[in-house]
């Protein structure tokens, strides 16, 4: 009996895989160089991820996330009252000895009572046309002139050549808003796996963020064009933790390019 004991404990040490731990800081950039200045204050309570676990900055706007298998980015839950000009994530890197997240305060239009409004587009396709300026500077005016929250894109940007320019022409920089990106079937293109380009642009396929007292969290498409490296199950993982992290009675808002289901 012993002997099998010994047998099945050191054929699991097999199956187990190891993730070093990953530190990083959230901070108030006030100059936007995204460095960690000692004049600049640290923030507390901000959501961490790196793709399962979840957890909330200290006092000193510290984190330690515990890494996993499949993981590829560390990113925020970027906190009401503060906008990242699109570094909203940081891709995981041996190299990397601290992922740090240099945010700036924004006005983000919200009222009193804490409403606050947002445009949310799709399908905007532009892989085979040109000439833009028009309906994105249509969109930059009225968010400017409403005072909106942030601009959603909910996927479909699209194939390769929509997915390497839109980015250049409607980013957090350019609208003056902070602009979010989630991935449509359109999207998953050719590649090692089918969410390669949209990630190496902008960023991780399932995130979140907060505006007032609202929790937003966008989701992938889970087929498409080509096929994805993650799953379903993947998401329902991640969102768990997520959730778990914030007040219950919290209103949440699920942006997706189809329903996850």
């Amino acid at each position: 009996m012993k002997r099998i004991l010994n047998t099945f404990l050191l054929s699991g040490c097999f199956c187990i895989t190891l993730s070093a731990a990953h530190t990083g800081r959230v901070f108030i950039d006030a100059n936007n160089n995204n460095v960690f200045d000692s004049n600049e204050k640290p923030l507390r309570g901000v959501m961490v991820s790196d793709g399962l676990n979840v957890t909330k900055t200290d006092n000193q706007g510290r984190f330690t996330l515990p890494g996993h298998e499949n993981e590829k980015f560390i990113f925020i839950t970027t906190p009401s009252g503060y906008k990242t000009d699109n570094r909203h994530y940081v891709r995981i890197d041996k190299g990397t000895a601290s992922y740090d997240f240099g945010l700036q305060p924004y006005d983000a239009g919200i009222r009193k009572d804490g409403s606050h409004s947002y445009i949310q587009i799709t399908d905007t396709e532009i892989f085979n046309t040109q000439n833009h300026d028009d309906w994105v500077n249509n969109i930059r005016d009225y968010a400017a002139n409403e005072n909106l929250a942030f601009i959603m894109h909910t996927g479909d940007i699209c194939y390769e050549n929509g997915l390497k320019e839109h980015i250049r022409m409607m980013n957090t920089g350019t609208m003056n808003c902070p602009v979010f990106y989630g991935i449509g079937n359109h999207d998953l293109v050719k590649g090692e796996y089918g969410e390669q380009l949209f990630e190496s642009i902008y960023g991780p396929v399932f995130y979140s963020f907060d505006v007032a007292s609202v929790h937003y969290v966008v989701t992938p498409m889970l087929s498409g064009d080509y096929r994805p490296s993650y799953c379903k199950v993947d998401v329902y993982r991640w969102l768990k933790n997520d959730l778990a992290n914030i007040k219950p009675g919290t209103p949440v808002i699920v942006f997706s390019h189809d329903l996850l289901t």
